[in-house]
């Protein structure tokens, strides 16, 4: 288990209610986003509302594809998957008033995902990508670019929804990559519940590009960690999935870049469960 066996997972899954190695720079405050100028390259954010009664987080990365996390598309207590059609993504979410609402048309999952797996298992592939029923084409909503896989000692960001941001998106900018093992990373961002799903960011020049996604909240050393999972190539077979699809549902500009994966490296960290 390594560095899975130092982390005391505080929730194994980051969704939530509808109702809404030391780094060498300190990880900075989460900024609520509320104004077109302060979403500038970053209005691919959207919340998910999954079934009226279960929010997550999610990016678009083409303009009818949103990225997530897998375990939010399924009933936290039958585990039955939902319909795409109880899934609708709020985009560009701010202050209650979303720029474009849509729902999904198909989900596509990795092959190794299961939601009864065990946890380890469950947050290394715990990945998924929305078809939304017809694309967000608009000015004001950017999809995000993929980027390479951060490593430990790398600064990364995130923006997301939570419990307590639940109509408007919070972004923290710096914060940092602590381990990594497999196809997991600990990292000290802030997230809670409705976070999951949520892109990790690696911002350059005031570009951001998606290099992981939220998938659980847990707790190192008496302080609270992200747990995400890494793309590392695997959104391009998700892609596959959809392109496979007959033309009529699949639909949309793709946008994505190639991704590179780093050589897991997991710092000497160990944790209890993710």
């Amino acid at each position: 288990m390594r560095f899975f066996s130092g982390v005391l997972l505080a929730l194994s899954l980051c969704a939530g209610a509808v109702s809404a190695q030391d780094s060498s720079a300190t990880p900075s405050e989460l900024r609520t986003l509320l104004t077109g100028f302060d979403v500038r390259g970053l209005s691919g954010i959207g919340r998910l509302n999954i079934d009226n009664r279960i929010m997550c987080s999610g990016s678009l990365i083409a303009d009818d594809l949103v990225l997530t996390a897998a375990h939010c598309l399924f009933d936290p207590e039958s585990g039955q998957p939902f319909e795409p059609a109880d899934i609708e993504f709020l985009a560009d979410l701010r202050l209650g008033r979303p720029s474009a609402t849509r729902h999904a048309s198909h989900i596509a999952l990795l092959p190794e995902y299961s939601p009864g797996a065990a946890d380890r298992l469950q947050i290394e592939h715990d990945i998924a990508l929305l078809q939304l029923n017809s694309p967000i084409q608009s000015f004001t909503i950017s999809p995000f670019a993929l980027g390479q896989s951060p490593g430990p000692g790398e600064d990364v960001g995130i923006i997301s929804y939570a419990k307590d941001r639940a109509e408007s998106p919070a972004l923290q900018d710096r914060c940092h990559v602590t381990a990594r093992e497999g196809l997991a990373l600990i990292l000290t961002c802030t997230v809670d519940s409705g976070s999951s799903g949520a892109p990790v960011l690696q911002i350059e020049d005031g570009v951001a590009t998606v290099v992981s996604v939220v998938s659980a909240l847990g707790e190192l050393r008496n302080q609270k960690v992200a747990i995400t999972t890494v793309l590392d190539g695997r959104v391009e077979l998700l892609m596959a999935e959809i392109e496979a699809l007959p033309p009529s549902t699949s639909r949309g500009t793709r946008r994505l870049i190639q991704i590179t994966p780093d050589q897991p490296d997991s710092g000497g960290a160990r944790f209890l469960r993710p």
